[in-house]
């Protein structure tokens, strides 16, 4: 049996960030991909890694701080379970409607809705007739909805009081039933963590993702402090006019902030570079 400090199980936006900033140099991160999946506007890029251990987790014993792969059998002190959840019914129903005309499209989940609105933009920027049944992010605030919804009548995005096609939600991870319930500082018990996408009732966004591997890494590390989440997300005209929104409001905060024009659209394209160079790491973007 091999022993770590710190095991990380998933090498997404969460899982990655915790693992380059936990400090401690007995770590390992495991996952069934040795690449990071980086989705885009438009689509998706496979990023290769490095210091990944490639295997699959097959059964994960709380009690005794045990974990078994197809290939090994583990022990460790720290677990953080980053193993996302599954897109793969998003992915196929993106490549569904991007050969249909004339539809009208929704969101299981409200919170996926970003996702539905961007993929809008691109539908309507290759000449498909699209509209749109939806609440246009309100539960980030009306200032951003109503931007939200300004900049879609702009490029001709109708509202339709019905859909044809509803987007679904990504599903839990294959190991799990269900997503996962944690405590604030995301913890199933006290050496267990969960982050990122597989953890329940959270927006599935990178940004914040990110932010929840940093976090749970200071953690671990000895600092102690309460997670400050918020959503920040860009959405793109792809016609050099983009919106970068930002707004705590479905935790209770005040904030709500929106930034837009050309500059926000070269602002897409330079993270979407940045995350290619730096494999998954947030870095200074944590402040900003």
């Amino acid at each position: 049996m091999r022993y770590y400090d710190v095991i990380i199980l998933g090498a997404g936006y969460s899982g990655l960030n915790a693992f380059y900033n936990i400090k401690n140099s007995n770590k390992i991160i495991i996952s069934d991909k040795q690449y990071f999946n980086y989705y885009k506007s438009h689509g998706s890029v496979n990023i290769n890694l490095k210091n990944v251990v490639n295997e699959s987790v097959k059964k994960i014993d709380f009690s005794e701080n045990i974990l078994k792969t197809d290939m090994n059998e583990y022990s460790y002190k720290y677990l953080i379970i980053a193993l996302g959840c599954s897109r793969e019914n998003q992915i196929n129903f993106i490549d569904y409607i991007e050969k249909q005309d004339n539809i009208s499209l929704s969101s299981e989940n409200d919170f996926d809705d970003y996702i539905l609105i961007q993929e809008l933009f691109y539908l309507r920027s290759i000449g498909l007739n699209v509209k749109y049944h939806g609440s246009y992010l309100r539960f980030l605030g009306d200032r951003i909805s109503y931007n939200i919804k300004s900049l879609m009548d702009e490029n001709n995005i109708e509202f339709s009081e019905h859909y044809d096609y509803k987007m679904p939600e990504c599903r839990p991870n294959y190991i799990f039933n269900d997503f996962i319930k944690t405590d604030s500082k995301f913890r199933l018990n006290d050496n267990v963590y969960a982050i990122g996408d597989i953890i329940d009732s959270w927006p599935k966004l990178g940004e914040l993702s990110m932010r929840q591997g940093r976090y749970v890494a200071d953690l671990i590390n000895g600092k102690n402090y309460d997670f400050k989440p918020i959503f920040i997300n860009i959405i793109d005209a792809y016609n050099g006019n983009a919106l970068r929104i930002k707004s705590d409001l479905p935790w209770h905060g005040k904030i709500q902030k929106i930034s837009k024009g050309h500059y926000v659209h070269y602002m897409k394209s330079f993270l979407h570079h940045y995350y290619k160079i730096r494999h998954g790491k947030m870095g200074f973007l944590i402040k900003i």
